[in-house]
């Protein structure tokens, strides 16, 4: 473990809770990989993989719609995916609401105060 900075033992129980269930997470993780896809990942290993799965969002400068274009997966990352029985669609993707793509399924994004649109070239509300 760490050093951590809290001095309140109310941060501090807090602090490691979320150190622990991060661990039991992550062995989780790897179990659920080990049985389901018969492959051993590393911590390092699973984190790369997760870290690679990404998207690029792209503005037309014509139409102003907006698309995303998925990366390709690593097989790491498939085998992840494959074991939480997850599926990521790799097809170019019109996104109609900023907003709703920046928060779906409960995830936040930075910026995501604005009106929903997205300014030319710079990603942001």
């Amino acid at each position: 473990m760490r050093p951590i900075y809290h001095w309140v033992p109310r941060r501090i129980e807090a602090h490691i809770a979320l150190i622990y269930l991060a661990f039991a997470l992550l062995r989780h993780l790897q179990h659920r990989v080990a049985v389901r896809q018969n492959a051993v990942m590393s911590a390092l290993a699973i984190r790369a993989a997760l870290l690679d799965v990404q998207s690029t969002l792209m503005k037309d400068g014509e139409t102003g719609k907006l698309y995303r274009f998925p990366k390709a997966m690593s097989e790491g990352a498939r085998k992840i995916y494959r074991s939480l029985g997850l599926t990521r669609g790799l097809g170019n993707t019109e996104i109609l609401s900023v907003r709703k793509y920046r928060n779906r399924k409960g995830i936040r994004s930075a910026g995501t105060e604005g009106d929903g649109t997205m300014e030319e070239g710079t990603g942001r509300n």
